[in-house]
């Protein structure tokens, strides 16, 4: 820790001190020529130099504030050149269910599975993406975790933005997660690559042709988290969606695509 200055040049606003510090000293001169004149005695001294030592205090403190103070810290953090990660979240419709009216629903669980997870990650570069029938990336790997957590609390929410086109059923693609590599969302460096894929499972049909495209080298290690209840619903309002009922087969479905 060390004290630094952003605008050093700027205390040379100090020199302007020297316009009323001559101004005091010719005010001093005429003042002693006519108590010389008139035989009257001399001042006390801290009379007659009080002012002067008021302007150069003045001065000072204009100097030092031009100049921004400021106390620098360094800390050192690591961080892994050769491995990234990717958080995912389904922001999908039905991420939406819970399991009341007033408790946290799926995109809210993942939310505090995503933050809890985050410091045991430390010195891994992690990303925030979102998926429903494409793959969005709101923040690249970063080792920062407030702006991992700024973006999960802040940029993640059900349907923003919507899918790019209308589903009478299920939006979610889990297909769209070879974006990651026929986009290049990680760094050419990173020969270690997890995705950790945040969703309810109730998806379209995986493509076979995700596992291909996931497996070229270096590879992506893909980590799906079930977050799925068989109370949830959807409440528009205090009342249940009627037409919305958990898929009791979504946890197969990625089981099988964990699988491939």
């Amino acid at each position: 820790m060390h004290l630094a200055f952003l605008t050093p040049l700027a205390a040379l606003a100090v020199l302007l001190a020297t316009i009323p510090l001559a101004a005091w000293f010719v005010l001093m001169r005429r003042d002693a020529r006519a108590r010389l004149t008139l035989s009257l005695p001399r001042p006390v001294r801290a009379s007659r130099l009080g002012p002067a030592v008021a302007i150069l205090a003045a001065a000072a403190l204009i100097g030092a504030a031009a100049a921004q103070p400021v106390i620098q810290r360094r800390t050192t953090h690591r961080e892994r050149t050769d491995a990234e990660a990717w958080v995912v979240f389904d922001i999908s419709l039905s991420m939406a269910a819970s399991p009341g009216p007033r408790m946290p629903d799926r995109l809210e669980r993942a939310r505090r599975f995503a933050l809890a997870l985050r410091p045991r990650l430390a010195s891994t570069p992690v990303g925030v993406a979102s998926i429903t029938d494409r793959v969005l990336p709101h923040l690249f790997p970063t080792p920062d975790e407030g702006a991992f957590a700024n973006d999960v609390r802040l940029a993640i929410a059900v349907n923003r933005p919507p899918p790019q086109r209308f589903y009478a059923e299920r939006a979610t693609a889990l297909s769209a997660l070879e974006q990651f590599v026929t986009a290049a969302y990680f760094a050419p460096e990173a020969r270690y690559r997890v995705l950790i894929v945040l969703t309810d499972g109730e998806s379209q049909p995986v493509s076979p042709a995700l596992a291909e495209v996931l497996r070229k080298p270096p590879g992506v290690h893909v980590v799906f988290v079930h977050v799925w209840r068989s109370d949830d619903r959807i409440y528009p309002t205090s009342v249940a969606d009627p037409n919305y009922h958990p898929d009791p087969s979504s946890g197969a479905l990625l089981e099988r695509a964990a699988a491939a």
